[in-house]
C-alpha cells in the first residue's frame, strides 16, 4: 500500500537531519531506519532534490548525491535541523491532548494521552502551566458525546426559546462546538429530515436508541487514479502535488498515482493538460476524456461553420 502524501511529507522533514546526523548511510540502511522500501527512499531523495527556497534556482534547491548507494547531503537548506515544537506549538497541543483526555472515555486512551501530556511539560515549562478546563460544561455534554462516539441516536426533549415549549426531538448527532461560551450540537433531526443546530443546555431527557445513524452527508466519491507525466510539464505535477500520495521517475517524465474526490474538477484539469498528461487508469476516466474534448472540438466546429 502506498504511503500517503502526509506520511511521505514527514518522513521527509526526517531524512536530511538524520543523514546529517548519521553520514555514510546507504539507501538500504535509511529504508531500514525508516520502515519503507530503498525504492519510496529514493523516490522520497527525488522529491527532496526538487525542494528549496523561493526562488528554486540551483543555488536555493537542496542538493544530495544517491547515485552510488551512500546518501550525502551537500546543501541541506533550511533542513540542517530535526522538526522540534516552538514554546506556543507546545502550549497548542498540550492544549488539545487535554482537551481529547476530556473526551475519551476509554480508559487506556486517557492514559496515553496523559503520557503524552507529561513528556510535552518535561519538556516545556509552559504547557505544566496551562490547564483546560470544562466546568461549565452543561448536564448533558457526556451523555452526547458518548452517543457521538458510539454513532447512535438520541432521543431528548427541547426547550425552544423562541416558543417557550418543549418539543420531542430523535436525531443523529454529528459533532459538539462552543460559541460565546455555550456548548451547541450539529445533528441530523431525523424528525424534519434535515441537519439542525441545538444548544445542549436546553436538551432534557436524553436516550440512546436504536436506528439507522445519519449524517445527512452524501457518500464521498474517491477515485484511483494513474497518470503519466512528461518531463516537459513537471509543473503540472508540483502544482498539483497534493492530489499524488506515489511519484516514480520514467525515461519519459514520471509516472504519478493519487486519489481525487471531485471528478468534474479532474476533468477540467486534464483537459487543460491533455498534450502532456496520459491517464492510465481508470480506464472509463480516459474514454470519458477523450469523449468530452471530441464534443468540444465539435462545438469549435459548429461555431466556426455558424
Amino acid at each position: 500500500m502506498a504511503d500517503s502524501a502526509i506520511t511521505r511529507a514527514v518522513r521527509a522533514l526526517d531524512l536530511i537531519p538524520y543523514i546529517l546526523e548519521n553520514p555514510g548511510n546507504s539507501v538500504e540502511q535509511l529504508a531500514n531506519k525508516f520502515e519503507t522500501s530503498s525504492k519510496q527512499i529514493i523516490s522520497d531523495l527525488e522529491v527532496i532534490f526538487m525542494c528549496g527556497l523561493p526562488g528554486y534556482t540551483p543555488y536555493e534547491l537542496i542538493d544530495l548525491s544517491f547515485e552510488d548507494g551512500i546518501v550525502t547531503v551537500v546543501d541541506a537548506q533550511v533542513l540542517d535541523k530535526p522538526r522540534k515544537f516552538t514554546e506556543t506549538e507546545a502550549v497548542i497541543v498540550s492544549l488539545g491532548l487535554q482537551l481529547l483526555s476530556n473526551l475519551a472515555e476509554n480508559i487506556e486512551s486517557k492514559d496515553r494521552i496523559s503520557k503524552l501530556i507529561e513528556k510535552l511539560s518535561s519538556k516545556f515549562k509552559a504547557t505544566s502551566q496551562i490547564e483546560l478546563s470544562l466546568s461549565n460544561k452543561p448536564t448533558h455534554y457526556d451523555a452526547v458525546i458518548h452517543a457521538i462516539t458510539a454513532k447512535s441516536n438520541i432521543e431528548f426533549s427541547y426547550k425552544s426559546l423562541s416558543k417557550d415549549e418543549f418539543t420531542n426531538r430523535t436525531v443523529s448527532p454529528i459533532r459538539i462546538y462552543t460559541s460565546g461560551g455555550v456548548y451547541y450540537l450539529s445533528a441530523f433531526d431525523q424528525n424534519n429530515n434535515g441537519l439542525r443546530v441545538f444548544r445542549i443546555d436546553l436538551m432534557s431527557d436524553i436516550q440512546l436508541i436504536s436506528g439507522v445513524y445519519k449524517t445527512g452527508e452524501s457518500p464521498i466519491f474517491i477515485q484511483t487514479i494513474e497518470f503519466e507525466i512528461e518531463s516537459t510539464n513537471e509543473l503540472f505535477l508540483e502544482k498539483y502535488s497534493s492530489i499524488f500520495n506515489e511519484v516514480t521517475k520514467t525515461k519519459t517524465g514520471f509516472n504519478a498515482k493519487g486519489l481525487v474526490s471531485n471528478r468534474e474538477w479532474l476533468f477540467r484539469l486534464l483537459l487543460s493538460n491533455r498534450a502532456e498528461v496520459t491517464v492510465i487508469k481508470p480506464q472509463d476516466l480516459a474514454d470519458d476524456l477523450i469523449d468530452r474534448a471530441g464534443k468540444i472540438v465539435d462545438l469549435y466546429a459548429d461555431s466556426s461553420n455558424n
